[in-house]
């Protein structure tokens, strides 16, 4: 729905509840034993990267409380800030990309009736916008709202008050703040993004274009490729 008019437009539903998933739905497949049945996987949680080593015929995985994992070959899928790709490409840290977003978890009861849909629904503004959707099967849903204001560093969850996140949608049709003052306990993130790069692969190692990060850009969709965009944070 455009901010500025409040008016609908067409928005894509979700056909399950459940197909937006966090670690917990992973986790939960875990256990289900969609995974864990298989003889060729091991899944293991807890387990962070500092980085790799390898020879002609095996790539071995340094893990922070030094355990060694071997194997024939390695992907990594570790998000924007990956350990890894710091090892593949070399490229340095992501770039601030200049937007602000924040993200707030409420009970489904906390939000208004009448938003109360089976979609991921978008509000979309000049140089802001605001995403809702269900979660955990319509327990809570999700707010998340981003706008553009040139922050200058990368910040990760850091606590912020509601007029905070309302500062920038003082010039949008009041319905949209309005949402906003339903969330709770917000939280602040800057974005990065990363520029295009052609290496991606290191002998057996690989660094996936698309890592495992938290995406959020100001306009419809999400930006996947080599400009994705994610969180900050290890």
């Amino acid at each position: 729905m455009p901010a500025t008019s409040a008016k609908s437009f067409s928005f894509t539903t979700i056909d399950d509840p459940q197909a937006t998933y966090g670690t917990s739905s992973v986790n939960g497949i875990n256990n289900r034993g969609e995974v864990a049945t298989s003889p060729r996987i091991t899944l293991r949680t807890g387990c962070a990267v500092t980085g790799y080593e390898q020879d002609g015929s095996t790539v071995t995985v340094k893990l922070f409380s030094g355990e060694m994992v071997k194997g024939a070959a390695l992907i990594g899928a570790d998000g924007l800030w990956s350990r890894i790709r710091e090892q593949v490409v070399g490229d340095g840290a992501p770039r601030v990309t200049g937007h602000t977003t924040y993200r707030s978890v409420i009970p489904t009861e906390q939000m208004p009736e009448d938003l109360r849909w089976n979609a991921a629904t978008l509000w979309a503004g000049t140089k802001c916008h605001i995403v809702h959707y269900p979660l955990s099967g319509w327990k809570v849903f999700n707010l998340v709202v981003t706008y553009h204001n040139d922050a200058p560093e990368p910040v990760a969850g850091k606590p912020v008050d509601e007029e905070d996140v309302l500062e920038g949608f003082r010039h949008v049709h009041p319905r949209a703040p309005d949402i906003i003052r339903h969330g709770t306990d917000w939280k602040l993130w800057v974005l990065c993004d990363r520029q295009p790069v052609d290496r991606w692969v290191d002998g057996r190692a690989r660094s996936r274009r698309c890592g495992a990060s938290h995406v959020a850009v100001s306009r419809p969709g999400r930006r996947h490729g080599d400009g994705r965009l994610g969180v900050p944070g290890r």
